[in-house]
């Protein structure tokens, strides 16, 4: 695994890559306060690709978001893109686990020609919401925000500590939340802390409507292959019905597992991986 740093307009990016460098590029984008090391165990399996593997904006090592910015689904469009121009690439393929995999079908709507295959991990496009409630949401958000701005760091005493407080409310496996944990945390005078951007935790100012979201996903021309957990995340079947229905040329496969899959069961969602790429 070798690593490097890129510098864009919204701060410092960490790159992870791993495999083989004279294969096609793909960009594998980890879920909501996750990190790059989420696609550690799956890169393992994965050799013949040529994966980069970023800390977003606000994760891991990667800088925060500008003050003035927020964490929107829209907003990590031009993150990617933004990406792919610093490494030279014309089209490249995304694989994307959860938020990953929402911010994915955006890029692979919004760019089309660009984007070669699209994997998507236990995520199926952004939660989206009734056009009505736009105005509550943003007042909600902006509450959360102002909120944040006042409120102080938590403190562990030590990397246990902050492992079990990782596996709080996930499908997460000690070992699992160790590697995460361990891509994300610092010690400072008070002890150990995450180094995530706190504004991750705060609310959305707007959601995109679900006739919105779907219009992405007609956009999407590349291979797409959605991979879903037996103990995954619980998606709305009449709605998740609609959504994979909206993407032209989708596979979907259900493996057994919870929402981080592709840590638990990495071999596996690399043959899956491997066997759609092979088929496409």
């Amino acid at each position: 695994m070798t690593s490097e740093s890129i510098q864009l307009s919204c701060g410092n990016v960490i790159i992870h890559r791993r495999g083989n460098p004279e294969a096609p590029p793909f960009l594998a984008l980890h879920g909501w306060m996750d990190n790059a090391a989420s696609f550690f165990p799956l890169a393992e399996h994965l050799l013949e690709m040529n994966l980069f593997i970023p800390d977003l904006i606000g994760h891991g090592a990667s800088d925060h978001a500008p003050a003035e910015s927020g964490f929107h689904f829209i907003d990590f469009v031009p993150m990617i893109m933004e990406m792919a121009e610093a490494l030279e690439w014309q089209t490249f393929g995304l694989i994307g686990h959860s938020m990953g995999a929402a911010i994915s079908t955006l890029v692979a709507g919004t760019y089309p020609e660009r984007i070669t295959d699209l994997v998507l991990i236990e995520g199926m496009g952004p939660l989206s919401s009734e056009a009505d409630e736009a105005p509550s949401r943003l007042r909600k958000a902006l509450e959360a925000e102002d909120r944040t701005r006042n409120r102080s760091r938590r403190h562990f005493p030590n990397i246990d500590t902050a492992i079990k407080a990782r596996q709080h409310d996930s499908d997460l496996d000690w070992e699992s939340a160790k590697l995460l944990v361990e891509h994300a945390l610092k010690k400072g005078a008070n002890g150990y802390e995450f180094t995530h951007d706190p504004r991750l935790r705060n609310p959305s100012r707007i959601r995109l409507t679900e006739k919105q979201v779907q219009a992405f996903f007609r956009q999407i021309n590349a291979p797409s292959l959605f991979v879903m957990a037996d103990k995954g995340w619980p998606f709305p079947q009449e709605g998740l019905k609609s959504r994979t229905q909206a993407i032209k040329n989708l596979k979907s496969v259900s493996l057994e597992g919870g929402h981080h899959i592709h840590m638990s069961h990495p071999k596996d969602v690399a043959e899956e991986i491997r066997s759609f790429l092979a088929n496409r």
